[in-house]
C-alpha cells in the first residue's frame, strides 16, 4: 500500500508539472535557439513555372505525364508488343503498382518538366522496379530507378551501412535523369 501511495503521489506530480504553464523569460536572458535546420536542396533544379501552377492531384497527373511524352511510339518490334500484351492482360499488377507510384509520381513529373525531357521516363520505373524503393536485382541494382554501386556512385549517390542513395527517390531521381 505505501508504494502504491508513493506511485499515485509521483504521477500527480508528474502530470501537474506538464500542465503548468511555461513562463518566458525575457529575450535577453535567453540564449539564443537554433532553429531547426532546413534540408538542403538536392539539386539546383528549381520548379518551372508549368510546375508550380499546375495543382497537385491525381486527377491531373496522368494528362500532365501524358502532356509531356515526345517519343516515337510506332514501333514495329515482337518484343515490344509482347510486354504491351503482358500488361494488358495483367490489370491488378498495373493497380498495384500504380498505387505504389502515387506517392512519388508528383515529384518525378515536375523533375521531368524543370528538366525538359521527354515523359516517357517517368514511366521508366515501371518496368525497372515497378516503383519499389526496396527492389533489389541479382546484379546488385537498387531502388526505384536500378543504379548499380558504382553507377550510383559515378553520379553522386551516397551508400553506406545507414543509408543507400539509389533507395531516396529524390535522390535517385535527380541521378537517374540526369544520366538519361
Amino acid at each position: 500500500m505505501k508504494y502504491f501511495l508513493l506511485l499515485a503521489l509521483t504521477a500527480s506530480v508528474l502530470s501537474g508539472c506538464s500542465q503548468q504553464p511555461v513562463k518566458q523569460q525575457a529575450a535577453a536572458d535567453q540564449p539564443a535557439i537554433a532553429t531547426t535546420p532546413v534540408i538542403p536542396v538536392i539539386d539546383h533544379w528549381q520548379p518551372s513555372d508549368a510546375a508550380t501552377n499546375q495543382s497537385d492531384t491525381p486527377d491531373n497527373l496522368w494528362p500532365r505525364i501524358l502532356s509531356s511524352f515526345s517519343l516515337n511510339t510506332n514501333i514495329e518490334n515482337a518484343r515490344i508488343t509482347a510486354q504491351l500484351n503482358w500488361y494488358k492482360r495483367h490489370q491488378s499488377y498495373l493497380d498495384r503498382m500504380t498505387d505504389r507510384a502515387s506517392r512519388y509520381m508528383f515529384y518525378i513529373a515536375e523533375q521531368i518538366e524543370v528538366r525538359n525531357v521527354p515523359g516517357e521516363l517517368a514511366l521508366l520505373p515501371i518496368v525497372e522496379s515497378a516503383f519499389d524503393p526496396f527492389a533489389y536485382s541479382h546484379g546488385r541494382a537498387s531502388g526505384v530507378w536500378q543504379f548499380i554501386p558504382s553507377t550510383g556512385r559515378d553520379f553522386g549517390l551516397k551508400q553506406d551501412w545507414w543509408y543507400d542513395g539509389r533507395r531516396d527517390i529524390r535522390a535517385s531521381t535527380v541521378a537517374a535523369l540526369k544520366y538519361l
